[in-house]
Formats: C-alpha cells, structure tokens, sequence
C-alpha cells in the first residue's frame, strides 16, 4: 500500500492487491500475507471456518482481497452478468486460509440513490442468478459434505431469489423464468441437501413441482 504524501489517499497497488480506494485514515494492513481484509467478524481464521458460520457479506465494499492469492487460485469474476460477487465471494472464501477482520472505518466510497440493478427484477437478473447457482453446484460438487452444504444454503438463498422476484415480472416474463427453472430442477435437490429447513421444504416441493412451488412460496412467503 503506498500512502501518498500530503494527504488520506491510500492507493493500493495492483501488483499487490485488486482494490483501489480512498482511506480515511490510512490503513497499512495485508501486510502479513492474509488473503482477504473484511470488516466483520473477530481475528484471523480460514475462509472455510467462515463459510461454516454463514460466508462474508456480499457487497463489494467489505472486502479486500490480496491479488497474488486471487491469481494463484485463478479467481476471477464471472464476466457479463449481475450479482456476480454472489458467485465469486464463496469460490474466493474456500480457498482462503488466512481471513482477516477490521470493525474501522477503512474508505469511503459513494452509494448512489438511484440505478440500482436490484431496484427492479429483469429477465436478465433471473437468467444471471440462476448462472451463479449453477456456478456454485458445478464448484461444490466434489467438495466434502460439510462445506458442500454451505454451498447448498447458497444456491437455495439464491432460488429464493429469483421466487421472491417474480412477483416484479409479467405474465409472459414469470412463465419464461419458470421454464428456465423447469431446466435447473437439479438446484432444488441441493435445497433438498441443505441446512436450514425452510430451503429442504421448497425444495421438495419445487422437486415436485415448481409451478405448484412458485404459488405456494408467493402465497405463504
């Protein structure tokens, strides 16, 4: 991290880390070889110890990652689709082995009021969802049982996802979704595989039918 002199502006060098921001105050951290700098949780653990209590939060914002540790492991974005640091973050967080935390106030950055792509549910967004639920069934497939759950409870959050969605789209846009979902009837049996059982239940009944568990979930949800 290079502090440029005269002032709170913290460039991080991209040969180093794959981040760029503003710092206020500074902050010189990932010195010691750490993999990934978040703003929750306590001390230094592994990504898999973190994925067991529940995986990092999803916006970008809360994460740091040290870039020779992203090339090493070959992670990269999923390029052209939306909610990509869904697919990502649980990839990055498995083969991380040091994890740390910071509860300060590391940068700024700017949150705008308008343009959000999860302001309105598109075509598109379900299409892209249901590609990083496939995503994280292709990568945690031959992953042992207890972190291949994690996964699990992934994949089903973003099912749910796409059914609370829905309720945005027309006619014709809810019936193209629920073809595309008659198509991926293999992701409800990781619902089914599980550890919550809200996701056990709907998956079992989007198994059987996902017409009858689309009604279902719009009506008791």
């Amino acid at each position: 991290i290079f502090n440029h002199t005269g002032g709170s502006h913290c460039c991080l060098s991209v040969r180093s880390f794959l981040f760029l921001a503003i710092f206020e105050p500074p902050l010189l951290y990932l010195q010691n070889q750490k993999d990934i700098n978040i703003t929750t949780y306590k001390g230094i653990i592994s990504g898999k110890e973190i994925s067991l209590m529940g995986g990092l939060p999803i916006p970008a914002q809360f994460t740091i990652y040290r870039a020779d540790f992203l090339r090493s492991n070959k992670l990269a974005f999923f390029n052209g689709i939306y909610h990509e640091d869904m697919e990502f973050k649980p990839r990055v967080l498995y083969y991380a082995e040091k994890v740390s935390f910071d509860d300060t106030i590391s940068y700024n950055y700017y949150q705008r009021t308008t343009g959000s792509i999860t302001s309105v549910f598109t075509i598109k967004r379900a299409n892209d969802i249901i590609i990083v639920a496939n995503s994280l069934y292709n990568f945690s497939r031959e992953l042992p049982r207890r972190y291949k759950r994690c996964f699990n409870d992934l994949i089903s959050l973003n099912i749910n996802n796409i059914l609370y969605g829905m309720n945005m789209l027309d006619t014709s846009g809810k019936h193209e979704v629920l073809e595309k979902l008659n198509l991926n009837k293999h992701l409800f049996k990781s619902m089914i595989c599980s550890r919550k059982c809200k996701y056990i239940i709907e998956g079992l009944i989007l198994r059987l039918s996902v017409k009858f568990g689309v009604v279902l979930h719009h009506i008791i949800r």
